[in-house]
């Protein structure tokens, strides 16, 4: 079932369980496209692609992990580094930032996110994780743990992770941040699968927030669902 067409009942305990703050987040690049910094709009990941295949000169064809392996450490800082540091945070990410949310992962390196939740509006205060960090949930619901998936600009010196080899370094490493998602991911369908009729009361369901060219209006209407919801959230 398309998420925008859930009954009157379900949208009842999605509200609840949103208010709550029981929903994991799953970000992609789409939620950051309409974020912004000194260069422009941040890319998506077809777009770096492409700026990328140009810096290197060689066809688009290849795909963006394995141009990335072309870059030289320079490169990196220049065209990947400041190409996605110092954001402004755009509509949709500031509309994230006003409800409670249980656990966030991104596979965004910007820190277009983090931009948001400084702003006046936002529910929580930020607490980010690499992915090559050791595993620590300890905290209040008032603390919303961001896991950076592929890294950060905000800790570049701890990598990236772009190029097929270093995705296979990252598993044999047995990140602990990797395994954490994996199975909020077969959780999450599992229990969407066995408990249909009441599916937005399973805490451990992940909220995929994601936009892509397969869904080129999916921002604006899932931000329609959220505020939405947050209309019907007395007191919130």
């Amino acid at each position: 079932m398309s998420f925008v067409k859930i009954s009157n009942e379900q949208h009842d305990a999605f509200v609840s369980s949103l208010k709550a703050g029981q929903y994991n987040l799953l970000l992609g690049a789409g939620v950051s496209l309409d974020s912004e910094n000194s260069i422009g709009k941040l890319p998506s990941g077809t777009t770096l692609r492409d700026e990328l295949c140009d810096l290197k000169g060689v066809s688009k064809n290849k795909s963006l992990q394995k141009v990335f392996a072309l870059l030289s450490e320079s490169e990196v800082d220049q065209y990947i580094t400041k190409r996605f540091s110092g954001c402004t945070a755009g509509a949709t990410l500031s509309t994230l930032s006003t409800f409670v949310w249980r656990r966030a992962f991104t596979w965004n390196i910007d820190d277009a996110l983090e931009a948001a939740y400084r702003l006046k509006g936002a529910k929580q205060k930020l607490v980010t994780a690499h992915f090559r960090d050791d595993y620590n949930d300890e905290r209040v619901l008032s603390d919303l743990l961001l896991v950076k998936l592929h890294g950060s600009v905000t800790h570049a010196s701890k990598g990236y992770v772009f190029a097929r080899d270093e995705y296979i370094q990252v598993m044999k490493e047995n990140s602990p941040w990797m395994t954490v998602l994996s199975q909020f991911l077969t959780n999450g369908i599992q229990k969407y699968s066995s408990r249909k009729d009441n599916w937005c009361r399973s805490s451990g369901i992940l909220f995929r927030f994601r936009v892509g060219s397969v869904e080129p209006k999916a921002p604006g209407i899932r931000v329609e669902v959220l505020l939405r919801a947050r209309s019907r959230m007395v007191g919130f």
